[in-house]
């Protein structure tokens, strides 16, 4: 008669000598390790309402389990080879079997933990993973603890669910000379997940990971991310830090969804930072203390809840395409100077316009006239577009040589004075000729240079000296009223401060 083999691990199946006792389940020819646990525990109902498991009553069973799996599997050597632990089932730890044997141990060789389960808490905490460490699918029912844990070889999570809190504090996902990809594609973090100063050599690989509603947060204070950083249709359900964090490559937060009540929050430096699209139920997005250094974009959502707090865009390239910005809270933002904006933003009229309307009810006039320059830029551009020249057009090109769109006093201050100057040349004209030309000095006076010059002049003044200087110096108050009045919006805009 054949032997009896369990159909996952093909193990033997047979009485255990040990104990006199079976273990492994011959009805469904499953193992102790694969074989289901559920009627190992009794679900209990604590005073706060919510369900525990209660074991008691195998604890002879969840002590052979953890007996036999350091026998046969675990042996008790400070390194651990080529293990596979697929599809197992793991009980929890008793106070009799506290050590599972894999605290500050050494995997040299692959080590598979896919599509297992674990009932109970679990410590992974300073243990190396030198050659892949899988675990997707695998279920943390319970705490888990991958503190300061290292992987120098692929480290896949993928699909994995933590049922309760994660921590993954301090882990390391590769060195300097040889990254490590870490994979948590499609992953479910039902409690807190904790990567609070992690540090991802290789690629972050979070595309579609959920932080649940159950959770209080997911933690990525000061983590450190060396390589592409990918969070595209990653969920937020409450709160998600980023502070101080580093983001030396691309990071990609395309397509996050914020659950009603979430808040993302990023900080730190980024060298390229991706927000494009986003689907926003209601959650709040947060840049603080954020410093971007290539560039940041932002496109296709409704950010009715952001805040830009001490965020330094002196640098970068910015691009905002189809967003309501125009609630956004903008406190210390450092776009940068004035000059080369216009290559800098790559925004539509619409954009800058939101923008300038932001910090006007803000109170930054400054950055709010800014934005209103580059908003009459992009206007010029579709002027230009269109055939013929028109009015807009006509009106649009003299703000800008007069004073830059209210952004130059100094430029304004020059076209008062040179278009005074050839009103005066003109009157001089008129009243003696250019043919033959007399001394330069005729043509003008200190005193008529004086009366030109001042907008204030009685008028009563200038009639008394002759009707021909009179026409020219009412000509000339026409025309530099428009220019007196961009002068002092150009003042008024470069001295105002929040």
């Amino acid at each position: 008669m054949a032997e009896a083999r369990c159909t996952i691990c093909h193990r033997a199946l047979k009485l255990d000598t040990a104990t006199v006792q079976n273990y492994d389940d011959l009805a469904n020819r499953l193992c102790l390790f694969h074989r289901a646990k559920d009627d190992w525990y009794e679900a209990v109902t604590t005073p706060e309402g919510s369900e525990t498991r209660n074991w008691d009553k195998s604890w002879q069973k969840v002590g052979r389990f953890w007996q036999r799996l350091r026998e046969e599997i675990i042996v008790e050597t400070d390194v651990v080879e080529d293990y596979d632990f697929s599809r197992f089932i793991f009980p929890p730890v008793t106070d009799a079997n506290k050590n599972f044997g894999l605290y500050d141990k050494c995997f040299s060789k692959p080590v598979s933990f896919f599509n297992a389960q674990f009932h109970g808490m679990v410590c992974f905490s300073w243990v190396l993973f030198h050659r892949g460490a899988n675990f997707s699918a695998v279920q943390f029912l319970d705490k888990t603890d991958f503190g300061s844990a290292q992987f120098f070889s692929e480290a896949n999570f993928q699909h994995a669910i933590f049922f309760d809190e994660a921590y993954l504090g301090r882990v390391h996902f590769g060195i300097t000379d040889s990254p490590v990809n870490a994979n948590f594609q499609g992953a479910q973090f039902m409690g807190n997940a904790n990567f609070y100063s992690a540090y991802f050599f290789g690629v972050a690989d979070f595309v579609s990971t959920k932080f649940s509603v159950h959770a209080s947060c997911a933690n990525f204070n000061l983590a450190k991310f060396y390589s592409f950083t990918d969070f595209r249709v990653a969920q937020f359900s409450r709160e998600a830090y980023f502070e101080e964090a580093e983001f030396s490559r691309k990071a990609d937060f395309s397509s996050v969804y914020l659950k009603k009540a979430s808040r993302l929050t990023i900080g730190g430096r980024a060298k390229e930072l991706a927000i494009k699209p986003m689907i926003n139920e209601g959650g709040t997005l947060r840049l603080v203390n954020l410093t971007v250094a290539d560039k940041l974009t932002i496109g296709n959502i409704n950010l009715e809840k952001a805040e830009f707090n001490r965020v330094r865009l002196r640098d970068c390239q910015i691009e905002i395409t189809n967003s309501r910005l125009s609630a956004c809270l903008f406190d210390g933002v450092d776009w940068g100077r004035t000059q080369g904006m216009e290559e800098r933003f790559i925004c539509d009229r619409d954009t800058f316009r939101q923008l300038k309307f932001a910090n006007e009810q803000q109170g930054n006039v400054i950055a709010a006239n800014m934005f209103y320059a580059l908003e009459m830029r992009e206007y010029e551009k579709e002027l230009k577009k269109e055939q013929g020249i028109s009015q807009d057009e006509v009106v649009f090109t003299i703000n800008k040589a007069v004073s830059n769109f209210s952004q130059s006093w100094l430029r304004a201050l020059g076209v008062y004075c040179a278009v005074v100057l050839v009103f005066l040349v003109m009157e001089g004209v008129s009243q003696l000729g250019f043919f033959p030309p007399p001394p330069l000095y005729q043509y003008w006076s200190w005193e008529k240079l004086l009366l030109f010059l001042n907008p204030l002049t009685d008028p009563r003044i200038i009639y008394e000296q002759g009707k021909i200087i009179f026409f020219w110096w009412s000509f000339c108050r026409l025309i530099t009223a428009f220019i007196i009045y961009q002068f002092i919006m150009a003042v008024r805009n470069q001295t105002r401060r929040r």
